[in-house]
């Protein structure tokens, strides 16, 4: 199998339209606008790296940003962040198109679902720890003011 094979199935559509619509809806149970757009690019760096996912899908909703963060393993991560970013954009910018297309969705400033979801719905237990860490990331990102993420991540590239 060639590597650009085995990246369109890894990276299908509507397995990365999934983890942005659990995403969104995530942010979207701790603020009603939803997410800033801007914050749209973190989703797929974060749950592709699989120690962030795995960390992200042990969180409850009362984790914070900072909290979350502060792991020398997470630290790593945040110093090339602005890389992944870079990476993952064309694939994030695919999965919202797709996402518009299958489902209600609202973007203007702030990205919201007509429809939200819960990562509990989830009934496939292999894909049930990456729609609760793409929701559990929605939740905390959600919680911060976008301008804090951006510092705090130290993200200059979207």
């Amino acid at each position: 199998m060639k590597a650009k094979e085995l990246e369109v199935l890894i990276f299908n559509p509507i397995h990365t339209s999934m983890v942005l619509y659990y995403f969104i809806s995530g942010a979207q149970s701790v603020n009603s606008r939803g997410i800033k757009t801007e914050l749209i690019y973190l989703a797929m760096p974060f749950i592709y790296n699989d120690f962030l996912c795995l960390t992200l899908s042990k969180l409850n909703k009362k984790s914070k940003l900072n909290t979350f963060m502060n792991s020398s393993q997470n630290q790593l991560f945040i110093s090339v962040i602005n890389d992944k970013i870079k990476d993952y954009k064309a694939i994030s910018k695919l999965a919202l198109i797709f996402l518009g297309n299958n489902s209600d969705l609202s973007i203007t400033n702030f990205i919201s679902l007509k429809k939200p979801i819960h990562y509990s719905n989830q009934e496939n237990v292999d894909l049930k720890k990456i729609s609760k860490a793409s929701y559990n990331l929605g939740m905390i990102l959600g919680k911060e003011r976008y301008l804090d993420v951006f510092l705090k991540l130290r993200i200059t590239e979207l």
